[in-house]
């Protein structure tokens, strides 16, 4: 039997956070204590709409993304990450040559009312989110304070001990961060002292070309 989304994305919100207790979320919505880790147990048995949007209210998150969460990304146009502070994962594209003109009328087309654009290539497959290495994503680097759920967002992730920085690509269900390859299933919470979104990601495409599109780190 199926697994209920809403339940594998509960647990998936406390895989990422191991001081949050299914008895605390419980209490918290006004339910009984054993309610949310009963639900865990059973997963192939879908609550009722009022007990998870109780749930969901507790957890300060709608019940909508939490499903998201526990439903895979397969429909998401783009995400990426870089494998520790290594090898980027996504670099930012110079649009030079034969390619500049290509890619802009691209952009243009995918994004008719994106006045500035920017250009990020994937630098290794990810085939959760569908994208492979080379795939160019058209970014939008001014975006909304407040990003909507469930949007595709480039994320500048700094280390403080060494003072360098990562550029990652996610989708955002706030407070969490979905869809890290590295990481299975598990979202990561959003870290405001060392995160911070840069931009979102409008549209992606896959160039046909032989000769690979310069890129720079």
């Amino acid at each position: 039997m199926a697994k209920d989304p809403f339940i594998e994305g509960l647990r998936r919100v406390f895989d990422a956070d191991p001081d949050l207790k299914p008895a605390t979320v419980s209490a918290r919505a006004g339910l009984d204590k054993s309610t949310i880790r009963k639900m865990l147990d059973r997963p192939e048995h879908s609550p009722r709409h009022a007990t998870a949007e109780r749930i969901a209210n507790a957890l300060g998150m709608a019940v909508a993304d939490i499903t998201a969460l526990g439903g895979g990304f397969a429909s998401a146009p783009t995400e990426t990450h870089s494998q520790g502070f290594g090898e980027p994962e996504v670099a930012t594209l110079t649009a030079i040559g034969q390619h500049s003109a290509r890619l802009n009328e691209v952009a243009r087309a995918l994004a008719p009312d994106l006045r500035t654009h920017a250009f990020y290539v994937v630098g290794r497959h990810l085939p959760e989110l569908l994208l492979k290495t080379g795939d160019v994503l058209v970014c939008d680097l001014n975006p909304p304070p407040d990003p909507a759920p469930g949007t595709i967002v480039l994320v500048n992730v700094a280390d403080p001990d060494t003072g360098s920085a990562q550029t990652l690509v996610r989708r955002l269900y706030p407070p969490f961060l979905a869809g890290d390859p590295s990481n299975g299933d598990t979202p990561a919470r959003f870290d405001p002292e060392t995160m911070a979104i840069m931009g979102v990601v409008v549209a992606s495409f896959r160039l046909n070309t032989r000769q690979q599109a310069p890129a720079e780190a």
